[in-house]
């Protein structure tokens, strides 16, 4: 388990650093301003749009995620998935912080730090929980051992306790980050 976190943080830490330097990159090959993070942001304090409609789009967009790496795992690709995740995430997460860090300055970092509260305590565990539990299921395609009834009934409770765990980041995103978010940037 500790072996595979490590390659976890490894892919993770090298798609942030590729984030990094390719919003760095886009930015100096364009040579504009990154305007988007503030129409984004401005965008994101609307008070027309309802908090349930948030939630729905949410668990939309992160159900759709969640489900392909549910089946993903009990298949010999959901190792090579979790894997594309790690590196994925990174990546976005580098791109983020740049945009912040652009628009915002050395400030932007902590309103970056901001927007990912609190959900961020739930959808982290969720994540990892997800992604270790999908690599193990998957790797035992490759390892070639038998999967017996109990291994599927296990990988259900947990990747449904973590489902659980994740939901509860869906809701504080819609429902308390916007809030929070106002509080900040005004």
């Amino acid at each position: 388990m500790k072996k595979r976190l490590s390659i976890f943080l490894i892919l993770y830490f090298v798609g942030f650093t590729i984030g990094i330097l390719c919003t760095s990159l886009l930015k100096k090959v364009t040579q504009e301003n990154t305007a988007l993070l503030g129409i984004y942001l401005k965008n994101q304090n609307t008070e027309s749009v309802l908090n349930v409609q948030v939630f729905g789009h949410l668990l939309k967009l992160r159900g759709k995620w969640f489900l392909f790496y549910f089946i993903g795992g009990m298949t010999p690709a959901g190792i090579v998935m979790v894997l594309a995740g790690c590196l994925w995430l990174g990546l976005l997460a580098g791109c983020l912080v740049t945009l912040f860090l652009m628009e915002y300055g050395v400030i932007g970092i902590f309103f970056c730090i901001g927007c990912g509260i609190p959900q961020i305590f739930f959808y982290l565990p969720s994540v990892l929980a997800l992604f270790f539990l999908c690599s193990e299921m998957s790797l035992k395609f490759w390892r070639k051992s038998y999967r017996r009834k109990e291994d599927y009934k296990g990988y259900v409770f947990f990747m449904t306790s973590a489902a659980l765990i994740f939901l509860l980041g869906i809701f504080l995103e819609s429902y308390v980050s916007p809030n929070l978010l106002r509080i900040l940037f005004h």
